[in-house]
């Protein structure tokens, strides 16, 4: 499901959520596997982000933002006896536009949440820990 406000003229929500109750119905190859959850598939994915276009007097195209996604934990093996855990992270952006030019300032993993992204059979692999980002943009040619 995807829902997307537009709170006022400055202000947009987006938000999706994936929910699914996946289970395997055969597995000839580990009989005690059926009816089990795949390995590395969550239940449910949810994620939200909030933008707002700041007004400044002779400023414009200052934007911020900020957002969220959520996981459910996944299983690392047929049997389910190894799963990484539901994790939360954190995003923030702050991005200025010009004519024909974009540059932007992000952090990833605000509150430095340790969490994985992948389950196996002998662990999980870590995620990003709290980074930054900067991003510069320049557009050639005529704008359309």
């Amino acid at each position: 499901a995807n829902l997307q406000l537009l709170v006022t003229r400055r202000w947009k929500i987006s938000s999706n959520a994936t929910g699914q109750h996946a289970w395997l119905t055969d597995n000839p190859s580990n009989p005690a596997a059926t009816g089990k959850r795949p390995v590395g598939v969550p239940q449910h994915i949810f994620n939200a982000w909030t933008t707002y276009d700041v007004a400044l007097p002779h400023i414009h195209g200052l934007n911020i933002g900020g957002g969220l996604t959520n996981r459910d934990r996944m299983f690392g093996d047929l049997l389910n006896t190894k799963f990484i855990p539901n994790y939360t992270t954190l995003d923030s952006v702050l991005s200025y536009t010009a004519h024909q030019w974009n540059a932007s300032l992000g952090f990833r993993n605000l509150t430095d949440t340790r969490y994985f992204v992948a389950a196996n059979g002998a662990g999980g692999f870590v995620g990003e820990p709290r980074s930054f980002f900067v991003t510069l943009r320049k557009s050639f040619g005529v704008e359309r």
